[in-house]
């Protein structure tokens, strides 16, 4: 978990304003599952929080609930994954070509989701 901020040190970050939950309820959702240790899950924790003073984080706006809903009529998404794939989506059309967008995610669905919505992807799970 940790690796993966620190790979990603020289870029600029962003993510959506429900980074805050979701990144937490996925670390502790993996404590429970064994997959971490409370130790392991504890430091990922504090470590998201020193490095969320570096993180852009980007708001829930009117425009990325509208892509959200289109992208649920396309693709089976959850409704948090696809408020997380409309904003890095709208980043995206903002970057335009001055910059590539680079949507971090290990859900293999959502993975699959933001590639056929044309997004380069990464998986930190993978090598």
């Amino acid at each position: 978990m940790t690796s993966l901020l620190v790979s990603t040190e020289s870029r600029s970050k962003a993510a959506s304003v429900l980074v805050v939950v979701e990144l937490r309820s996925a670390i502790r959702r993996r404590q429970l599952l064994g997959d971490v240790s409370k130790t392991e899950g504890d430091l990922a924790v504090l470590s998201f929080q020193m490095e969320l003073d570096r993180v852009h984080l980007l708001p829930l706006t009117h425009s990325v609930l509208e892509i959200a809903g289109e992208m649920i009529e396309r693709q089976r998404l959850r409704t948090l994954d696809a408020i997380q794939l409309a904003t890095a989506i709208l980043a995206a059309r903002e970057l335009g070509e001055s910059d590539e967008l680079v949507f971090v995610v290990s859900d293999k669905r959502l993975l699959l989701a933001a590639e056929l919505e044309g997004l380069a992807v990464w998986n930190p799970e993978t090598p």
